[in-house]
């Protein structure tokens, strides 16, 4: 089970200049124990960078899943899982300890299972191909 196809990289930086200007008016009235108790009734502004998105597209690579686990949290349950991405097919056969691959990154996301819980890595392959920059890759 695998992902292949061309792959879309994003990544996002702080623009040197531009920021993002956010106003919150915190209300007088709250309760104590909120983490912003100390802040009613008074507003604050706040700037952040505007992130600019870059992207890079690789042809032909090869996407493994090479662990995941779905775990039972107080808020629901999270899936987790690690990916690895190869130039080729062969480039992941010739790595079988998945020790060699050209990026690697971890995601963690919440998972509802709708009253079914099915196979992990099923789960992992379905939603990493959802995502943005991994949609247009195929099942193999």
């Amino acid at each position: 089970m695998a992902l292949s196809g061309n792959w879309t990289k994003y990544e996002y930086t702080p623009h040197e200049t531009e920021v993002n200007t956010v106003t919150i008016t915190y209300p007088s009235e709250m309760f104590e124990g909120d983490q912003n108790y100390e802040k009613r009734g008074t507003t604050e502004t706040t700037e952040s960078p505007v992130l600019v998105e870059t992207s890079t597209t690789y042809e032909g690579v090869y996407i493994a899943i090479s662990c995941c686990s779905v775990q039972k949290m107080e808020t629901g349950l999270i899936l987790n899982y690690i990916y690895k991405v190869y130039n080729s097919q062969e480039d992941r056969n010739n790595d079988p300890l998945f020790t060699n691959p050209f990026y690697e990154d971890h995601i963690t996301t919440d998972y509802d299972p709708d009253g079914v819980i099915t196979n992990a890595y099923i789960l992992s392959y379905n939603h990493l191909n959802s995502l943005k920059g991994f949609d247009s890759l195929t099942g193999v």
